[in-house]
């Protein structure tokens, strides 16, 4: 059995999409056709509030037989019966929704990249297991901040930003938390491709595979303090 056909109702419960088969503790449990049209089409649309009327269509593939809400609602109460941990819930209006905790997780993991990608922080992801630690990941907001395109950052190490102006006490700090494998937050200076300065207020994270108890990424965060820090230095300057 493919893992990519198992969808999950509940912990240890899931449904083989391919065998139209539900199975709880890897034991088959044994469903009624009507059980398991509803059930595929339930889970098709896991999370989402569906109309009693396209359950009974489900059904019925006969579309001028007359609706009837109440073999909607038999069947969905013997799917709560039979399913153990099964959550289906009932929605005003004629409606209802599969609650699948774990497909919802799946559907947030599916969708994470756009949120990176439309994420307002910039946002680059190195790999420390490739040599040099090099950008693996940015996000369009980092582009922009920058003004590289991203074929100019990928493979690259960080210290592209900085340039030639490496002598900075926040760069050796961050060589020695990538070392140690710690979270920081750095200030340092730090230029666009035109080689304009920008102060970059940077946080960056350890990422660990929990499993394995190994490093894989580093995620940074940058913002940009130009203008904060060059207003600090001019009330400097007056003082």
């Amino acid at each position: 059995m493919s893992k990519e056909s198992k969808m999950y109702i509940a912990e240890n419960i899931y449904w083989d999409d391919n065998s139209s088969t539900l199975f709880a503790d890897h034991q088959e449990i044994q469903l009624s056709s009507s059980q398991k049209k509803v059930l595929s089409y339930l889970m098709a649309h896991a999370n989402k509030l569906v109309q009693n009327i396209d359950i009974f269509y489900e059904l019925n593939i006969s579309l001028e037989k007359e609706f009837s809400e109440r073999s909607v609602r038999n069947v969905i109460s013997s799917l709560r019966r039979d399913i153990p941990g099964i959550n289906i819930v009932n929605s005003y209006g004629g409606y209802y929704k599969l609650v699948t905790p774990v497909l919802e997780q799946d559907e947030f993991k599916k969708h994470l990249f756009e949120m990176l990608e439309q994420s307002g922080n910039a946002i680059a992801i190195t790999d420390p297991n490739q040599y040099d630690n090099p950008i693996i990941y940015v996000n369009s907001a980092f582009l922009k901040l920058f003004g590289y395109k991203r074929q100019e950052l990928i493979g690259n190490n960080m210290r592209l930003l900085s340039a030639d102006d490496r002598d900075q006490k926040g760069l050796k700090d961050i060589k020695k938390a990538i070392e140690a494998q710690k979270f920081i937050e750095v200030n340092i200076r730090d230029y666009t491709k035109e080689g304009e300065l920008l102060y970059d207020d940077i946080t960056i994270s350890p990422i660990f595979d929990k499993e394995r108890k190994k490093l894989i990424y580093f995620l940074s965060i940058h913002k940009d303090i130009s203008q904060a820090q060059l207003l600090f230095q001019k009330l400097q300057d007056i003082l």
